[in-house]
C-alpha cells in the first residue's frame, strides 16, 4: 500500500505542454517506491503526438490503434488524486486513462474531457415543411467541412479528396459524416420521446436523392431532404457518426485490472463510453459525475455508455453517483453468449465470438465453468469445465473441457461463462435526461437497485434482458431487488421496467423460466402512459407497495394494461397505489 505521509505533487505544464509524459512516469515512479501521485488543480492537456499506441480490442467499442497518454501496465498498490485537476484529452482515437492488469489502485477527484467534442451538435431556427428544408445553426462550426457534398466534423484540416464516412489517421485527423442522431429540447437539454426521434437520411427514398447541404452562414446551413420525420423549430440534434466504427475513444479503458476504486471522479466526454472494463474484478464507484462541463454550451456527455462491465467477476458497486446526458445507458453488467461451431474431439468444441464489438476477448479460463442453451429459445441443458482456452483468432477460439461432450451438444447452440456473474449495487445514484435505458444488467449475482432516481430517459428505465442473436449479451437473473426507486419516465411507450430475454421464438415460444426471483418493492413510478412493467418467462415475481400515477399530458390508452407478464409463474402482486386514468392494471398469468 502507498504511504500516506509520501507523495509526488505535480503541477500542470503551461499551455500547449503535453502533459500525458509528466504524468504517466510521475505514476511509475510512485509504483516503485509505494508514494501516491497527488495532480494539483488545473489544466492537463494530453496531447496524442508522442504517446504510446496499441491495436485493441475494447470490448462493445470499435477495434482498432488507440493512442494511451497515462497506460498503467501491471501496477499495484496506488493512489492518484487530483481535486481539481482536469485531463484534457486531444483528438482520437484516444483512451486518456488505460489499466492493464492492474491491481488495487484509487483515483480520487480527477475529471476527464476533450477540447473539441466528438459529436457534432447543431439547432433547427427554421424549417420549411413545404420544401423539405430545415435551416440549423451548429456548435464548433470551425470543425464542420462541407466536403463532396457530404457536411463532416472532426479536426486536421480539410478533409482528403478520398475520405470515406470515416476517416481516421491517430494522433493527426480524424472525420465523421452526419449520422446517428439522438433529438433533445435546445432550451432544456431534455431528450425528446421516442415518437420525435427522427433519423438522419443518407439516401432519401422519397425525393430519391442524397440530402443537400448549403452553407449560410459559418454556422448555419440549409439541409434539404435530411430527416425521415417533421422537426421543429427549437429541437436540437447530436450527430456521433456512422455506426462502425463511433466507438473509438473512451475515457477509461480496464482490462483484466483487479480491487479498482473511483471516488469523486468526474467525466465529462468520451468519444465511446465513460468507463469500459472487461474481465476484472471488484470495482467501486462512488460519487462519480458523469455531465457536461458547465457552461460549454453541450448537449450531452459521453457518446455511449457511462459505465460498462463484461465477463467482470466479484462486486461491481455504484454509489451516489450522477448520470446524464450520455447517449447511451449509465450502468450495463453483461456476460457474452458466443456460438458454438463444432466438437472437434471428444473433450474440445470450438466457439465463435458473434459480434464484431466482442472481437478478441478472453471468453474463458481454466477451472471455470461453461454453460450451453439453444439459440432459438435460451433453454440451458449441460454445463462443463474449462481446462483450457485458446484463441485462433479474434473471433473463433478452442475450448478444452475436463468433461467430454461427445453426447450433450445439440445443434444451433452457444455457450456462456457462468463464472463471470458479479454481484451487482446501484444505490443513491441519479440518472437522467439520457438516449436509451437507465441501466441494464444479465448477472445471476446479487443484484441490488435501491434509492435511486431515474429520470427522462428515451427508453424503459431497467432493462432485464439477456440475448445470443443480437447484442449477444446473456446472463438470466437469480437475485434482483428494485426497492425505493423514483421513475419518472418520458416516452409513454416505453414501460418503466422490462424483463424478458431476447428469443427468436422458432419454432414457437418458449414455456422454459429464464429470469427468476425479482422483487419490484417500495417504488414510486411517474408515468407519461399506462406501461409500468413488462415480462416473459419469469418466475417468482413480487410487484409490491408500489405507487404508480400519471404525469401532466398523460397518453390514455385503455386497453393496455400497466403490468403484462407472459408465460411466468409464482407472480404476486398486492399493496400497490394506480392513480391511472381508464387504466387496465394487470395482463398475463395467473397471479399466485
Amino acid at each position: 500500500m502507498p504511504r500516506p505521509d509520501k507523495a509526488i505533487h505535480l503541477t500542470p505544464p503551461p499551455v500547449g505542454t503535453d502533459a500525458s509524459a509528466l504524468i504517466a512516469d510521475a505514476i511509475h515512479q510512485c509504483a516503485h517506491t509505494g508514494t501516491s501521485l497527488h495532480l494539483t488543480p488545473g489544466n492537463y492537456h494530453l496531447y496524442p503526438t508522442e504517446r504510446p499506441e496499441r491495436y485493441l480490442h475494447v470490448t462493445n467499442h470499435d477495434d482498432g490503434l488507440r493512442i494511451l497518454p497515462i497506460p498503467l501496465e501491471g501496477i499495484k498498490d496506488l493512489t492518484i488524486s487530483g481535486p481539481g485537476a482536469r485531463l484534457i484529452a486531444h483528438g482520437q482515437p484516444v483512451i486518456p486513462l488505460s489499466l492493464h492488469h492492474c491491481e488495487n489502485i484509487i483515483f480520487e477527484g480527477i475529471s476527464i474531457d476533450w477540447d473539441v467534442p466528438l459529436h457534432m451538435q447543431g439547432t433547427i431556427i427554421a424549417v420549411d415543411e413545404a420544401a423539405d428544408t430545415i435551416t440549423v445553426k451548429f456548435s464548433d462550426p470551425e470543425n464542420l467541412y462541407l466536403h463532396q457534398g457530404c457536411l463532416l466534423h472532426g479536426e486536421g484540416g480539410p478533409p482528403p479528396g478520398n475520405l470515406t464516412p470515416y476517416s481516421v489517421t491517430p494522433g493527426k485527423e480524424w472525420w465523421q459524416d452526419i449520422h446517428w442522431t439522438h433529438w433533445l429540447d435546445a432550451a432544456s437539454a431534455t431528450p425528446l420521446p421516442l415518437s420525435r426521434q427522427g433519423n438522419f437520411l443518407t439516401w432519401n427514398p422519397q425525393h430519391q436523392q442524397a440530402p443537400r447541404f448549403e452553407k449560410l452562414a459559418s454556422d448555419t446551413y440549409r439541409i434539404t431532404h435530411l430527416t425521415d420525420r417533421p422537426q421543429q423549430v427549437g429541437d436540437a440534434f447530436v450527430s456521433k457518426g456512422k455506426y462502425m466504427p463511433n466507438r473509438m475513444s473512451p475515457a477509461i479503458f480496464m482490462d483484466n485490472c483487479c480491487d479498482i476504486r473511483f471516488h469523486d471522479v468526474t467525466i465529462h466526454h468520451a468519444g465511446g463510453m465513460g468507463l469500459i472494463a472487461q474481465r476484472c474484478e471488484n470495482v467501486r464507484i462512488k460519487r462519480m459525475r458523469v455531465a457536461r462541463p458547465e457552461c460549454s454550451g453541450r448537449l450531452i456527455s459521453t457518446t455511449a455508455d457511462a459505465t460498462h462491465f463484461v465477463l467482470c467477476k466479484g462486486l461491481i458497486e455504484v454509489t451516489d453517483s450522477h448520470f446524464e446526458h450520455m447517449l447511451d445507458d449509465a450502468l450495463n453488467v453483461h456476460g457474452i453468449s458466443a456460438t458454438v461451431r463444432e466438437a472437434t474431439a471428444s473433450h474440445t468444441l470450438r466457439g465463435e465470438l458473434m459480434h464484431f464489438q466482442q472481437l478478441g476477448l478472453e471468453f474463458a479460463r481454466p477451472g471455470e465453468t461453461i454453460r450451453f442453451s439453444t439459440r432459438d429459445d435460451l433453454v440451458a441443458y449441460g454445463e462443463r469445465t474449462v481446462k483450457s482456452f485458446r484463441a485462433l483468432n479474434s473471433r473463433v477460439f478452442e475450448l478444452e473441457l475436463t468433461e467430454s461432450v461427445a453426447d450433450l451438444l445439440r445443434p444451433n447452440s452457444f455457450m456462456e461463462n457462468t463464472s463471470c456473474a458479479p454481484d451487482v449495487i446501484f444505490t443513491g445514484n441519479t440518472v437522467r435526461n439520457n438516449r436509451a435505458r437507465s441501466i441494464i444488467f444479465t448477472t445471476e449475482g446479487r443484484v441490488r437497485i435501491e434509492n435511486n432516481r431515474f429520470e427522462n430517459c428515451t427508453m424503459t428505465a431497467i432493462l432485464i434482458e439477456g440475448d445470443a442473436n443480437s447484442w449477444f449479451e446473456c446472463g438470466p437473473v437469480r437475485d434482483v431487488l428494485i426497492r425505493n426507486n423514483d421513475f419518472v419516465m418520458l416516452s409513454p411507450e416505453a414501460p418503466a421496467i422490462t424483463i424478458s430475454p431476447n428469443e427468436r421464438g422458432l419454432p414457437m415460444l418458449s414455456e422454459t423460466p429464464y429470469h427468476c426471483n425479482i422483487r419490484i418493492t417500495g417504488n414510486r413510478f411517474r408515468m407519461p402512459g399506462p406501461r409500468v412493467l413488462r415480462g416473459n418467462r419469469i418466475e417468482g415475481l413480487v410487484f409490491e407497495n408500489n405507487t404508480v400515477t400519471a404525469l401532466p399530458g398523460y397518453s390514455t390508452e385503455p386497453d393496455c394494461p400497466s403490468l403484462s407478464l407472459g408465460r411466468s409463474s409464482g407472480i404476486q402482486i398486492c399493496n400497490n397505489s394506480f392513480d391511472l386514468p381508464h387504466a387496465v392494471i394487470f395482463e398475463g398469468c395467473a397471479q399466485s
